[in-house]
């Protein structure tokens, strides 16, 4: 299958739309981390659920980009493991050991000695995120949004899943576009059972829904060429923005209901391939760095500092953007240029 080079950020805007997303996850949860209903874009999803669906469509366009030029299995797996594991290591050390060590309710000393913070060291960086209060001592036991350090974490586990997901059909089917299909079949009839069963099985639930998100990124990258035409690119746009408008009179019970989980990569990729990235271009991606260090970093600022709903979203903002910068320039960027092969001119997702 030929598909459309990528490999330059001279052809699309998925960085700026990957930042921007990840700086909307900060300023909707801000509301949940002050007791406010967090912003809604239709009955039943959140501004910063929205911005998820953003990261699996993109996800799943470009990882399906980078397995389809992988020359092997092995290759990808390296890919992703240095994309992801650097940064989430030094990011579980500072949740660990220094917010909850500092800021919990064990001293800081006996904490970062302790056994437990040994095992909550291990459990985020293998993808854990939903930690008690005894595992993070007691840092947010009394906070508004409580019993709660760094939960924006748990997606990492369902996009990991994903990988696992793109490596198993694209290695089982040749033709990527059956391995797309199949991949997006699956996601559907599992949304299916979970939804017409009422099972409120949390991994069930949330994998389905992301994957659908995913998968139909991956159906767009395996199909480009059959779409990749201007006014192909309007249809599908045109075709998410309708789904957008059903969602707006669907009420669901679910986090994301069918026509949003839907209509975003319908948004997102058209959108992201028809305009050129003339601010990051390549330089840097933060945006993960933003991700994973935005949750503890709110907490604090909402919490335990005697800041207003505005000035706590601003420093938080700022804070994060000065660890998720120090982050790609000390740890990120490095492991990323062990990954490059010497075809490729900048750095992958």
């Amino acid at each position: 299958m030929k598909t459309v080079s990528l490999r330059t950020h001279d052809s699309n805007c998925f960085d700026i739309l990957r930042h921007l997303a990840a700086f909307l996850v900060i300023i909707s949860h801000h509301f949940a981390f002050n007791g406010l209903q967090e912003p809604l874009v239709n009955p039943s999803t959140k501004l910063g659920s929205l911005s998820v669906l953003v990261f699996f469509s993109i996800s799943g366009f470009l990882i399906t980009q980078s397995k389809v030029r992988s020359k092997d299995n092995w290759t990808f797996i390296k890919k992703r493991f240095l994309r992801i594991m650097p940064g989430l290591i030094c990011c579980a050390f500072f949740t660990t050991y220094i917010i909850c060590g500092f800021f919990g309710k064990q001293g800081f000393a006996g904490w970062t000695l302790s056994a437990q913070a040994l095992k909550t060291f291990i459990y985020y960086t293998f993808l854990g995120s939903h930690a008690t209060d005894v595992m993070t001592n007691f840092f947010s036991a009394d906070f508004v949004f409580p019993s709660s350090v760094n939960s924006s974490l748990w997606t990492l586990l369902f996009e990991v899943i994903d990988y696992a997901m793109v490596l198993i059909f694209f290695s089982i089917f040749r033709n990527k576009t059956l391995g797309s299909l199949i991949f997006l079949s699956v996601s559907l009839v599992a949304y299916t059972i979970q939804v017409r069963t009422g099972v409120s099985a949390y991994y069930l639930a949330r994998f389905s829904s992301l994957s659908i998100t995913f998968s139909l990124g991956a159906l767009l990258l395996s199909t480009l060429e059959l779409w990749k035409l201007n006014y192909w690119k309007v249809i599908i746009l045109l075709a998410g923005v309708v789904l957008y408008l059903i969602s707006l009179f669907h009420k669901s019970n679910a986090e994301w209901d069918i026509f949003t989980l839907i209509c975003v990569p319908l948004i997102v990729i058209p959108l992201g391939l028809s305009f050129k990235d003339r601010i990051i271009h390549g330089r840097f991606d933060i945006s993960y760095g933003v991700y994973v260090y935005a949750f503890p970093i709110q907490q604090l600022y909402s919490n335990i500092a005697s800041l207003g709903f505005i000035s706590s979203l601003a420093l938080s903002i700022l804070t994060v953007f000065i660890l998720a910068t120090s982050s790609w320039m000390l740890v990120e960027k490095n492991f990323l240029k062990r990954k490059k092969t010497p075809e490729m001119k900048t750095a992958e997702v």
